[in-house]
């Protein structure tokens, strides 16, 4: 092979494909190592970097340059993005393609090249040469190595895949340090093709229209540049008959390290759909690597996240490298015996052998937050003789009231995972999250994650929806219910909405809020706007009455839907999901069982019925939108905000109505593609009723 330094590479001058392998002992070794690779071809295809992929990615990342002059032939596949933009004498030119369709992704990796600049000059070039007369049949390839030394070949090979795999080729190949005149030679000849200095021939640069043509599928930024590669190595470990490996993104593996750095302990405050649990498992990985014994407990809100975490475990480990595996003794704390089995993975778990070391050195319980803070499971964690590590997911429900006597300080490692860490109007609880996770350990704001590739952008659209004079008449006494009731008993700073009597004043002004009459004539306008059909939408609601409104809406416009409730197993849930990914029918109705935990990765169009205050919901939805998918580049929000009727605009319970609903609207507009438009749309409403757009926050709020 050539070497990265010295003259390592000493290939013969005669190769032919019958009896040399001229991929793995020429073109690799070639590629390997050069800076610069020139190529004269009659025909190329992007796919050429599909046979030596590896070396190219390399090439590629090191920031080889290479100048290519080829014909006006393109494969199939390269054909399918340029040709409706070249020119007529091109389009004629490419009338006899080749066959073989060369990888999206390798023409990506080629976009990239021909985007990037190198020294001022772009990475990949490319000229089109057109003779006067015959067709372009001349083949050269000069390699300038890292050494300085240049290596050329000319032959019968083109520089396509089936060129350097499928055919039966020829060529000869001359290094600078022994025939250095042919070598010289070849190089002219290259830079006077390159020149259009050669007699009879035409030379073009690459026209505009096909040039942006290709520019139309690069990686967009360096995040989706980097996930690129990933896949085109995942790609390569396939071929080669290896299992794909795992990588965490950039921000993940910052994410860990910041954690680790602060004693294993932190809140990861990151976005909904960009990866929490993986990252969650690169942190398991680090502590069980650095303290030898981890027993770790995760915590979730509801047993089936429970069944999907022990599933992430496994999906982990079998991807990722063997420095990457975490434990795979698994529990999850849920049927009769689950105390046996608990007590009996501690057991486990403590027990050594005759020499003092311990039989079982790592181990996984999932449990929920109601099992986290009984007295059984609170006690056999206890018993536990080593490191404990407690990941708590969907970390806000760690700082309710029923969950805070698990957090114990047997747990030397910390993680919660969320959205956001804060609680709606529960202070303390906020508090308390933030005080024994040992604050913010990494942080990562929504903009920064669709910028980078990892979400997809989004159009915001609110729509203002009044109430009716009942509903604000009735919105009135439920306000003056609650102050009267708060002046009788000081605040305790408890979620307002969190009290679980449904008859409290608080719940029942926000199911009205939730509920008002005048969204379903809102939802008819906004299907009559989408040309009466949906495509993978999700249309929220509060409860089974919106649910049926809803459906009336639907089918009057004969939209197929399927609605999903808190009543359905998970097998009917999935079911419904995987329908709704297939196009069997248009739309989910849901209620609050899609906030946490479930995944619907198509959807693209979301509809929000049931307003709700609580950031933590809102934020959930959104992220039930934005997750990447096959042939998904954009989602659409569509969110209904209340107000009263106008005639009591002065009232200060209806500004304080039209501002925390506008608390949401700020999170979703700010991150929008359409921010400008979304925040203009609601300005007059705002500006009429006197509410600071630019000081809104929940403190603002608070103080009306």
């Amino acid at each position: 092979m050539i070497g990265l330094a010295g003259r390592d590479f000493e290939p013969k001058v005669v190769w032919n494909s019958v009896a040399d392998n001229i991929v793995d002992e020429f073109y690799r070794p070639a590629l390997r190592c050069c800076v610069r690779y020139d190529r004269l071809a009659g025909f190329f295809d992007s796919n050429t970097f599909a046979v030596a992929l590896s070396e190219a990615i390399d090439f590629v990342e090191r920031g080889g340059r290479m100048r290519l002059i080829t014909s006006t032939k393109f494969s199939r596949a390269d054909l399918d993005v340029i040709k409706k933009s070249m020119d007529d004498q091109l389009l004629e030119d490419v009338s006899a393609m080749m066959d073989d369709d060369m990888g999206k992704k390798c023409l990506r990796l080629f976009a990239h090249m021909l985007s990037n600049k190198i020294d001022g000059k772009p990475q990949l070039d490319i000229r089109v040469l057109v003779p006067q007369r015959g067709i372009f049949h001349a083949k050269v390839g000069v390699f300038e190595m890292i050494n300085g030394d240049v290596v050329s070949f000319s032959g019968s090979v083109n520089e396509t895949g089936m060129g350097w795999t499928g055919n039966i080729e020829e060529f000869k190949v001359f290094c600078s340090w022994t025939h250095k005149e042919i070598v010289d030679s070849d190089a002219g000849s290259f830079n006077r093709f390159w020149n259009g200095t050669h007699v009879g021939i035409r030379s073009f640069s690459l026209p505009q229209a096909v040039r942006e043509k290709i520019l139309s599928v690069r990686p967009r930024s360096d995040a989706e540049y980097r996930r690129l590669l990933r896949e085109l190595r995942v790609d390569l470990d396939v071929g080669r008959g290896e299992p794909p490996k795992l990588a965490l993104y950039d921000y993940q593996t910052k994410a860990v390290g910041a954690w680790a750095s602060r004693g294993y302990q932190g809140i990861l405050e990151m976005p909904t759909a960009t990866g929490k649990t993986f990252t969650a498992m690169g942190c398991i990985n680090r502590m069980q690597h650095e303290t030898r014994r981890l027993f770790t407990v995760i915590v979730v809100p509801y047993t089936h996240l429970a069944q999907q975490w022990i599933d992430k475990v496994r999906e982990w480990n079998k991807k990722a490298g063997p420095d990457k595996t975490i434990s795979q003794n698994t529990l999850i704390t849920s049927g009769r015996q689950w105390q046996v089995e608990l007590g009996r993975a501690v057991h486990a778990f403590n027990r050594t052998k005759f020499d003092g070391s311990h039989i079982i050195d790592d181990y996984i319980v999932c449990v929920t937050y109601d099992t986290l803070s009984a007295g059984p499971f609170v006690e056999r964690i206890r018993r536990v003789d080593g490191s404990i590590l407690l990941i708590a997911d969907e970390a806000h429900h760690a700082g309710a009231r029923t969950a805070r006597n698990g957090l114990l300080e047997e747990y030397s490692g910390r993680l919660a995972l969320t959205a956001t860490p804060d609680r709606y109007f529960d202070e303390e609880g906020s508090d308390l999250i933030r005080a024994y996770f040992n604050d913010v350990a990494f942080s990562m704001e929504i903009k920064t994650a669709i910028d980078g590739g990892y979400l997809i952008p989004y159009d915001y659209h609110p729509r203002f929806v009044e109430m009716t004079a009942d509903e604000t008449e009735r919105y009135a006494k439920l306000t003056r219910a609650i102050a009267a009731k708060r002046s009788a008993k000081p605040s305790t700073k408890k979620d307002e909405t969190s009290d679980g009597n449904k008859n409290s004043p608080e719940n029942k002004r926000a199911r009205l809020v939730a509920k008002m009459e005048n969204k379903y004539g809102e939802l008819a306008a906004i299907l009559g706007e989408l040309g009466g059909t949906l495509d993978r939408a999700l249309i929220y609601c509060l409860d089974t009455e919106q649910v049926d409104g809803v459906g009336e809406v639907l089918s009057k416009l004969n939209i197929n839907f399927e609605v999903i409730t808190g009543d359905d197993g998970m097998t009917e849930r999935w079911n419904r999901i995987r329908s709704l990914e297939m196009k069997n029918h248009q739309c989910i109705v849901s209620m609050k069982c899609l906030d946490e935990g479930v995944d619907i990765p198509s959807a693209s169009l979301g509809i929000i019925l049931a307003s709700t205050g609580n950031t933590r919901e809102y934020i959930q939805r959104r992220g039930r939108l934005l997750r990447r998918s096959p042939g998904k580049d954009h989602a659409t929000i569509y969110d209904l905000l209340a107000k009263a009727i106008p005639e009591v605009d002065y009232k200060p319970y209806a500004k304080k109505l039209v501002a925390k609903e506008l608390l949401r609207h700020k999170e979703f507009a700010d991150s929008a593609r359409n921010r400008h438009e979304a925040l203009e749309k609601i300005r007059p409403v705002a500006e009429r009723l006197g509410i600071d757009l630019d000081r809104l926050d929940l403190e603002y709020v608070r103080n009306l």
